[in-house]
């Protein structure tokens, strides 16, 4: 496998190749009974992006699987998305066990929000963000 270091013209855009080993990357993926798959017919989102109709499917691949399925591709691009992706997350909340709840005054399965974790959260977006506009931002300069 050629990895693309993304020297070319268009550092984050994937070469055809490489779309076909990433589509073949999101094809392989097995879900768990329930959720809906971004693939099917032998077809992933790379090459159809109909495979992805619902929400929920848009959110699995762009926080889940895209990140897992650029690696050894456009390495600038992947950094800022892991970065954006990684913050997102963090917002998400933390799982704390029963004990935690119970000292922060919340109930059972609660899912928290730190306060240090909302400033981790908006320096990695931010620097993820920018990240993603300079690898698509520098192109602009070549053409």
């Amino acid at each position: 496998m050629q990895i693309d270091t993304g020297t070319g013209l268009f550092p984050w855009r994937l070469t055809p190749e490489a779309v076909e080993v990433v589509d073949g990357r999101i094809q392989s993926i097995i879900y768990p009974h329930g959720p809906a798959g971004c693939s099917k017919d032998g077809a992933g989102f790379m090459k159809n992006m109909n495979r992805t109709r619902r929400i929920s499917q848009k959110l699995l691949a762009f926080l889940v699987i895209l990140p897992t399925v650029l690696r050894d591709y456009v390495p600038e691009f992947r950094q800022g998305l892991r970065k954006l992706v990684q913050g997102l997350k963090m917002l998400e909340g933390r799982c704390v066990n029963a004990k935690e709840a119970m000292d922060l005054g919340l109930p059972k399965g609660s899912m928290p929000v730190l306060e240090e974790d909302i400033e981790k959260a908006r320096i990695l977006i931010i620097e993820g963000l920018s990240m993603l506009e300079g690898t698509i931002v520098a192109i602009t300069y070549i053409i």
